[in-house]
């Protein structure tokens, strides 16, 4: 379903005062609480989203609530004094500006009300929010999201809204109203319930999803993996966070797997093969064409494919200084192989070809080696008798930087 609403957290998501609020929290009651400084700590990340009261009350249990409510305040004049721009997550005041275009946005935050409004005043940003609670008089929690849902009054609310927090509260409150989660990275959020669809420590993967529309990876999961090719399953995100699955085969997207080669005879002919191919259950017209081996360059693997495949060879080097320049394999470029194939192919043309002894293919290779003139070729392509699409492209590229001239 499109999402139309975004609910954000405050501290953690869109600011970073964790820290700098735990240790005011410890200097105010540290001489007031039997509990050491690691134990309020962990009080503290294990109640993280809720309210401040609500953390004082398990801490100072003992406490009438009329004193509780004097240390919140002054815990709060505290923070406020502290407040600059430096506490905002990078990026995220434009991103919430770019994303109040978009969508209606809401702020559920386990923080005093004033502290909220100082907050998104200082930023800028508070007219980008629908509406904003803090936890003074409502305690943050599902009830929270039952007051959004009522001030829009759409039945589909939880279904279309995304809940982006920090926190196990902000992790519980979306998944009591199934609504889907992504959590920020932080260091203090490791007892979460793990019911996110996806944790997130860069902003740019928010832009990517609700400003720009690209699809996220959210997961990567080995299928096959061997010396030739590795199989993967990819989940993506789009923007309404619908997930994809893909199964993508290569080896890496950076790396040289295969060299394809274009040879032509010294009589200006061209050597092209027929390859009974598995997946089109048929024979393709193709040019030589194999894996890169890792002990081999590209050049060098060039001549072993076109030897190895049709008998022919190239040998015609000439020594110019520090670097070789081959006359017989030049390169030509290169194309992604598939839209879901890690890797890339590499292109060569290999002139002068002499025939020196038969094919010596590999099992499971079924190869008719044939000769074509220039303009028969080209027919060929043009008729759709030559139809894969390597072929055609490795053609083109050699006719384009004009090497049948």
């Amino acid at each position: 379903m499109k999402k139309s609403y975004i609910i954000f957290d405050l501290n953690g998501t869109i600011i970073d005062t964790v820290e700098k609020m735990y240790q005011i929290i410890i200097n105010e009651i540290n001489s007031k609480t039997s509990f050491n400084k690691e134990e309020i700590v962990n009080i503290l990340n294990k109640n993280n989203g809720k309210g401040i009261k609500d953390i004082l009350a398990i801490l100072l249990p003992n406490l009438p609530k009329s004193e509780l409510i004097e240390i919140e305040k002054n815990i709060l004049n505290l923070s406020l004094r502290s407040l600059d721009k430096s506490i905002f997550r990078k990026g995220i005041i434009s991103l919430i500006e770019e994303m109040s275009i978009r969508y209606k946005l809401f702020l559920s935050s386990g923080n005093h009300i004033d502290y909220v409004n100082n907050v998104l005043d200082l930023g800028g940003i508070k007219g980008c929010f629908t509406k904003v609670l803090g936890s003074q008089e409502i305690t943050k929690s599902e009830k929270h999201l039952e007051i959004f849902k009522k001030i829009v009054k759409d039945e589909d609310f939880y279904s279309k809204s995304i809940y982006i927090g920090d926190g196990k509260t902000d992790e519980l409150n979306a998944k009591k109203k199934g609504i889907d989660f992504i959590v920020m990275r932080n260091y203090h959020n490791k007892n979460l319930i793990k019911s996110f669809i996806l944790e997130i420590g860069d902003l740019n993967i928010l832009r990517s999803i609700f400003i720009e529309k690209y699809s996220i990876k959210i997961m990567e999961k080995k299928v096959l993996f061997n010396k030739y090719v590795k199989v993967i399953q990819k989940d993506f995100l789009d923007s309404n966070l619908n997930k994809s699955s893909f199964l993508v085969y290569g080896h890496n997207k950076k790396r040289t797997v295969g060299t394809f080669i274009l040879p032509i005879t010294i009589n200006n002919e061209i050597i092209y093969i027929k390859e009974y191919r598995a997946g089109p259950e048929k024979y393709v017209i193709s040019f030589p064409v194999g894996a890169l081996e890792d002990n081999l360059s590209e050049i060098e693997n060039c001549k072993k494919e076109l030897l190895e495949e049709t008998g022919y060879v190239s040998n015609d080097f000439e020594y110019l200084g520090e670097s070789i320049i081959e006359n017989n394999f030049e390169y030509l470029g290169e194309s992604i192989i598939e839209n879901n194939f890690e890797g890339k192919s590499v292109y060569y043309i290999a002139r002068n070809c002499e025939y020196i002894k038969k094919q010596d293919l590999d099992v499971g290779e079924d190869i008719k080696v044939y000769k074509s003139s220039i303009s028969d070729f080209k027919k060929m392509i043009l008729s759709g008798e030559i139809n894969f699409a390597k072929t055609v492209y490795c053609f083109f590229l050699a006719e384009f930087k004009g090497y049948f001239k």
